[in-house]
């Protein structure tokens, strides 16, 4: 089996969105230095995390900037870059223990045995030849990113049948 990544996206942002429900906004900006439309008011876009979406502030903060759900052509905000700017998508496919948190909500979904199963396979795929369970336990955070979209049968992800 060949798991490989189809979509311009990074794994950190894949993962946010098809296991921890983040989304890409729009709405009325400036967008960041260098960009066109650059420092007029136009739409503009950024990775929002479910729980800044339930915030009543950030919900007045679209309604009054006409926020809706991104189209992917929109420059990034201006604030997206500055300090002060938006949320940073945890780094899953950097750190175990960001993964830990990531193998959780796969636990919770009932999806534990497909994703250590896509595990398996992606080591096997990337190594050439059968894991054992030391190299499993051992894999890298990429790997295990890679595993759980498979898992989830993420958008990002294409998984074929190689004989």
């Amino acid at each position: 089996m060949a798991i490989t990544m189809w979509q311009t996206t990074s794994l950190d942002r894949a993962i946010a969105e098809e296991l921890f429900g983040w989304k890409w906004w729009s709405w009325v900006g400036i967008p960041i230095r260098g960009t066109p439309g650059y420092p007029t008011k136009t739409r503009v876009r950024q990775f929002v995390s479910p729980e800044q979406l339930a915030d009543k502030r950030w919900e007045k903060f679209l309604e009054a900037s006409e926020g809706a759900p991104a189209t992917g052509d929109e420059p990034l905000d201006y604030s997206y870059c500055s300090s002060q700017g938006g949320e940073w998508v945890p780094h899953f496919s950097g750190h175990l223990n960001a993964c830990a948190e990531m193998e959780s909500e796969l636990e919770k979904r009932g999806l534990a045995e497909s994703y250590l199963e896509h595990l398996r396979n992606y080591i096997e795929q990337v190594d050439g030849s059968e894991p054992t369970a030391n190299r499993i336990h051992r894999a890298q955070p990429q790997e295990r990113c890679m595993a759980a979209l498979a898992a989830v049968g993420s958008k990002y992800i294409k998984v074929e049948q190689v004989e």
